[in-house]
């Protein structure tokens, strides 16, 4: 898998937690406007489990995201520290292109 179908599925599974934590948050809400004792410490308990698993969803991802970024940036600082001058003619291209594009046609 490419580096950014994992990032795609990864954003998914973020979006899959996201509505399990709003789901069990007004959940609990409902439960704690109506529901006293065991019941509302159940709910609690489903709330803190949601939370948790999200969390650590979360945390997982961060991490994900931090060794791809460090990954790439290896990589580029390998590649430029092999081809200086491939490098510098695409900077130079890119920055010409981007003052092109900023400047307009007046």
């Amino acid at each position: 898998m490419g580096a950014i179908e994992s990032l795609k599925a990864q954003e998914h599974k973020l979006a899959k937690q996201l509505r399990e934590v709003l789901a069990g948050a007004e959940e609990f809400m409902h439960s704690a406007g109506y529901e006293t004792g065991d019941k509302l410490a159940e709910a609690r308990r489903k709330f803190e489990s949601i939370t948790q698993r999200a969390r650590q969803e979360f945390d997982d991802t961060e991490a994900l995201l931090l060794a791809k970024g460090k990954a790439a940036a290896a990589t580029t600082d390998a590649y430029v520290r092999a081809h200086p001058w491939t490098a510098a003619g695409i900077c130079a291209g890119a920055g010409l292109l981007i003052g092109l594009l900023v400047s307009g046609r007046r």
